[in-house]
């Protein structure tokens, strides 16, 4: 998404990659860390942390490792124009599978929904994240 969707003007698109590619690379160690796990936020950090660790560790050249750490860092304290972007294109993609989930699982995903919709600021994501909000309201009308 990073790679195709409109990024505002400003942030940069090669940077946003490399941030997208990095950001979700240890929950391939811890899985995906949900609220309904009952972890702390600050025990997810520290497991995350400690298994991006272990893999850039794996990295033959450290400047390359070096620079997965900065943009997973950068990711994760929300600390930099691209990280807020790419935070919304990962919220804006956790969208699209919980419609997914609804029209083949008959969930009720609404109140990720209306807690994912107000993440999303800038303009072009904001318009695609309010077009598939439509989405599920039109798939629950239907329902009721």
């Amino acid at each position: 998404m990073a790679m195709t969707l409109p990024i505002p003007e400003g942030v940069d698109r090669i940077k946003c990659m490399k941030m997208a590619l990095v950001h979700d690379l240890a929950e391939a160690i811890v899985g995906d860390i949900t609220p309904h796990d009952n972890v702390s936020e600050d025990d997810k950090h520290q497991r995350e942390k400690d298994a991006f660790e272990t893999l850039i560790a794996h990295v033959t050249d450290k400047k390359i490792g070096e620079e997965m750490y900065d943009l997973w860092q950068q990711y994760e304290k929300q600390e930099s124009k691209e990280s807020n972007v790419v935070k919304e294109l990962d919220k804006f993609d956790m969208m699209l599978q919980a419609l997914e989930y609804e029209e083949t699982q008959q969930k009720d995903l609404n109140s990720f929904f209306k807690s994912s919709i107000n993440i999303l600021k800038s303009p072009a994501i904001k318009q695609l994240g309010d077009h598939v909000y439509q989405q599920h309201l039109n798939l629950h009308n239907k329902k009721a």
